[in-house]
């Protein structure tokens, strides 16, 4: 999924809690493990978004043990 920001300055993992179905903390994780970009780049969870950023969000899906 990609997503333009329309409204800067706030977070990123603030800012993407609005978007996904996930808690601040799943979303701190999946930036961390390069899940989540902006502007094709790796950022830290503290990264404050600015207008146009396109922040490309890679999904994870858990794979369920049977």
């Amino acid at each position: 999924m990609k997503l333009e920001v329309s409204n800067g300055g706030e977070r990123i993992d603030s800012y993407l809690i609005s978007f996904l179905d996930n808690s601040r903390s799943k979303i701190q994780s999946m930036i961390r493990n390069g899940n989540i970009l902006v502007n094709g780049k790796n950022v830290k969870p503290n990264y404050i978004v600015k207008v146009n950023d396109i922040i490309d969000v890679n999904e994870v899906v858990s794979d369920v043990m049977s």
